[in-house]
């Protein structure tokens, strides 16, 4: 098999932890949008900017995939590398979930409340105790969970969640940016933005549909993994109750 397909699937293979996950998503990211960048430009919402051969840069293994980028001008490529650089430097999909709380909720519900259930503790955990039962309790007990598979199954399925939120986070930005222009009349933007709030909408279900159906199933799971007495031990022990 070619050195390059290996790669390629190697890129589509689920991660087995966050670290890894985190490689895979900047990647993910940076092909998404130099994707969806290139039908920006056939359906002519961004310019086609062409680039003289003798700037391209020789970029061994990818040679073959940026040449046809830059078939479609140099924009797709250039936005494609800010989104990679911006969702790995600025952790763009921690830091939105962040502010848009679905880290909190995504905690709340799914983990601290079941692994308060089983302690016997049926009360609203404060902010510290939150803290203190996901980094002392939950994060280790998931490295030591024996069967993996039930681990693997969610980094799968989290992987794909935040492929699809960090795209929508693209799109969105991308139609501020577009709908700014053609507001300036720069570049002489033609296209109709229903569409790309339409796609925007699409992603949007799709991120929530995986979220409901998968994301959420193998948190639950995975957090019935912890065994019990570890669970009561460690409310116990540090005074929550």
């Amino acid at each position: 098999m070619p050195k390059n397909n290996v790669k390629g699937i190697k890129m589509f293979e689920p991660p087995k932890n966050y670290n890894e996950m985190l490689t895979k998503l900047h990647k993910a990211t940076f092909f998404t949008t130099l994707i969806y960048s290139v039908v920006l430009v056939i359906f002519e919402y961004i310019p086609l900017i062409g680039l003289p051969s003798k700037y391209v840069p020789p970029v061994k293994d990818y040679e073959e995939l940026i040449k046809w980028a830059l078939s479609f001008g140099v924009l797709p490529l250039v936005v494609a590398i800010i989104a990679f650089v911006v969702s790995g430097a600025l952790d763009l999909h921690n830091n939105v979930a962040k502010f848009l709380r679905i880290r909190y909720l995504w905690d709340k519900y799914l983990i601290i409340k079941p692994l308060a259930k089983i302690a016997g503790v049926n009360r609203k955990m404060n902010k510290v105790e939150s803290h203190l039962i996901m980094r002392g309790l939950y994060y280790p007990a998931v490295l030591e969970i024996a069967d993996t598979h039930y681990v693997n199954l969610f980094w799968n399925k989290a992987y794909y969640f935040w492929v699809f939120f960090e795209h929508a986070i693209i799109v969105f930005f991308s139609i501020v940016i577009i709908t700014t222009f053609k507001f300036l009349n720069t570049f002489h933007v033609n296209a109709d933005l229903t569409w790309l709030w339409a796609w925007f909408s699409s992603i949007l279900l799709l991120t929530f549909a995986v979220f409901m159906v998968s994301v959420k199933q193998r948190t639950e799971s995975q957090v019935r993994q912890i065994p019990n007495v570890k669970v009561a031990s460690f409310f116990s022990d540090n005074d929550i109750n």
